[in-house]
């Protein structure tokens, strides 16, 4: 089943499950099976990742704003916060295995929602 991700407070598509990753940079479209060698970590169910290369134009421009340094991730259409990205800090998961990607998006301020394909 495919994923849309919305703004929670205005309901904007902000991203589809394409571009979400969790802190291994495993699509979360993946079969349960395919990633049991995770099973020993951890991973934080509140924070959703944006794979690198798989950044839409309106997460690029924040992040171009920012110099690719650090800094807060806004909604697109009624400017909440979302997330945020640092490209300096370099975080680990939990695991201590992984580097995290470095753009994330809180899942408090996002609603899942499947799509509906024609």
């Amino acid at each position: 089943m495919k994923v849309k991700y919305k703004c929670r407070k205005c309901r904007h598509i902000l991203f589809s499950e394409k571009e979400a990753c969790n802190a291994h940079g495993i699509s979360f479209s993946m079969q349960p099976n395919e990633t049991k060698f995770l099973e020993t970590c951890k991973q934080n169910a509140e924070i959703c990742y944006i794979k690198d290369d798989e950044f839409l134009p309106w997460m690029k421009e924040q992040v171009e704003t920012a110099d690719w340094m650090r800094g807060k991730l806004f909604c697109p259409t009624c400017s909440s916060r979302v997330g945020s990205f640092d490209f300096v800090g370099g975080s680990k998961c939990q695991c201590g295995l992984h580097v995290l990607p470095s753009l994330h998006v809180v899942s408090s301020k996002i609603d899942r929602e499947p799509m509906i394909c024609s």
